[in-house]
């Protein structure tokens, strides 16, 4: 039978502007503020945490499995598990799912699912600077941002654009955004 799952609690970093007050903080960071964040709010021992799912799309430059280095810097057990997750816009989502399969299989009693991004700490590319330019220009520099989530790599176009589609498609208005906004920062600080 699987175990019934619960979220005990939540908490979320401000969304700073790109390049804004927020810019000097990494992914791993704002993770480790939100999670201390979250054990705080749930009123749990930090020592009972058994395993931390990262959710991040844009992970050039950051440390290889972002969710181990949040785990140790929130100093949660040194033997509990961590792993990260890329699957775009839903990384966190399904970082989300990941763990509760855990926690319903009966391979942990309590994680953490933690979303990271920052895009004003996303490099700029040289993918052949490693092997060096010897006698030519170079190559052009590449945005690890448009490369690595905001351009469909199929498709070809922004991201801003397929949004655009599916508003005029459903006819989801402006306001009607704002106001889906507005109710989700509401739902947060609640």
């Amino acid at each position: 039978m699987l175990r019934e799952v619960v979220i005990a609690s939540g908490a979320r970093t401000a969304i700073g502007d790109y390049m804004g007050s927020l810019s000097n903080m990494t992914p791993v960071k704002l993770g480790v503020t939100a999670l201390n964040a979250a054990i705080a709010k749930a009123g749990i021992d930090k020592n009972l945490v058994q395993e931390v799912v990262a959710g991040q799309c844009n992970q050039a430059g950051a440390p290889g499995n972002s969710a181990r280095h949040i785990a140790l810097g929130a100093e949660l057990p040194v033997d509990s598990f961590a792993f990260t997750v890329h699957q775009q816009c839903p990384s966190s989502m399904r970082a989300s799912e990941l763990l509760a399969q855990e926690i319903m299989l009966g391979k942990i009693d309590i994680g953490a699912a933690v979303g990271i991004e920052s895009m004003s700490n996303a490099p700029y590319l040289l993918f052949g600077a490693r092997r060096g330019y010897r006698l030519s220009d170079g190559e052009k520099i590449q945005d690890s941002l448009m490369i690595g989530g905001l351009v469909d790599a199929l498709l070809g176009y922004h991201m801003g654009v397929t949004a655009d589609n599916i508003a005029d498609l459903y006819k989801i208005s402006r306001q009607e955004q704002d106001e889906w906004a507005l109710m989700s920062h509401q739902r947060a600080c609640a």
